[in-house]
C-alpha cells in the first residue's frame, strides 16, 4: 500500500530523511517541514524547508511552486552550511521523476542561492545559513 501525502512539501520531507546520501549523513532526519524544530541551537546540521509559493496552482492536477531550504552546518563555520547545502543539491538534482507515494514529483534546479549569517527570530547569535531556492513541479494521483 502506498502512501498518501496531502502537500508536496511534507513529501519531499520525508523523502529527504531517507537514508544512503550525503544528506542524510550530514543531517540524519535534522530535515524540517516550515520551520526548525523547538530547541534547535545550530549545534547539529539541519535543513528547514519552505514553500515559498512563487508560482501557480494550477486549476488542474498540476502544481508549480518554489521551495526554500535553509542549510545549518551545526557550527559558526560558513563551509560547514554550504557542505550541507551541496549534499541536499545533490539528491534535489536528480529527482527529475521521483514517485512519493501518490505524488510524482520533478526539481529543476536551483533557482537561486545565497550564504549570509543571518538572525531569525529567537536565533543569537547569527548563524551561518546557506538559503537555496528550488523550483518544484508535482502531480497527484489517484
Amino acid at each position: 500500500m502506498s502512501t498518501t501525502y496531502d502537500d508536496a512539501l511534507g513529501a519531499i520531507v520525508a523523502w529527504l530523511q531517507t537514508t544512503g546520501t550525503d544528506l542524510y549523513s550530514a543531517c540524519g532526519t535534522n530535515i524540517w517541514k516550515d520551520r526548525a524544530q523547538a530547541g534547535f541551537d545550530n549545534t547539529y546540521a539541519a535543513v528547514v524547508c519552505i514553500d515559498a509559493g512563487g508560482g501557480e496552482r494550477l486549476n488542474s492536477p498540476i502544481e508549480e511552486w518554489t521551495m526554500q531550504c535553509r542549510c545549518y552546518g551545526g557550527s559558526s563555520n560558513p563551509d560547514a552550511a554550504t557542505q550541507v547545502y551541496s549534499a541536499l543539491r545533490d539528491v534535489l538534482k536528480g529527482a527529475s521523476s521521483v514517485v512519493l507515494g501518490n505524488i510524482r514529483l520533478m526539481i529543476v534546479d536551483v533557482e537561486n542561492r545565497t550564504k549570509a549569517i543571518e538572525t531569525d527570530a529567537g536565533q543569537s547569535p547569527g548563524w551561518p545559513v546557506v538559503n537555496a531556492f528550488f523550483r518544484v513541479t508535482n502531480t497527484y494521483t489517484a
